[in-house]
């Protein structure tokens, strides 16, 4: 992390949780700003909507406390699909949804 802070070549690096069976994708990346270091998380999920049909839910989100962040992993964990992505939209920073 330290090379990529330097030079900020290709993307961030970041740890990857996946759920194959639930097509869930939690993806982890610290930014270590000098002020205020934070993580962000970037969940995805795609769920079927029909026979023809999927609805992805996908956000991205800055998360400032480890409190939050342990939140999010005990969620991911437990397979609380919908609390995740609500928990990020309520208490997360910059979120793009």
């Amino acid at each position: 992390m330290g090379a990529w802070h330097e030079t900020q070549e290709g993307p961030l690096p970041a740890v990857v949780f996946q759920a194959p069976a639930a097509k869930a994708e939690l993806r982890v990346s610290h930014v270590p700003m000098d002020a205020t270091p934070y993580d962000q998380v970037h969940f995805t999920q795609t769920e079927k909507a029909g026979w023809f049909r999927s609805r992805k839910i996908t956000i991205t989100a800055e998360v400032h406390t480890h409190a939050l962040l342990a939140q999010c992993f005990a969620d991911f964990e437990a397979e609380r699909w919908e609390s995740l992505a609500q928990r990020l939209r309520d208490h997360g920073v910059n979120v793009l949804d």
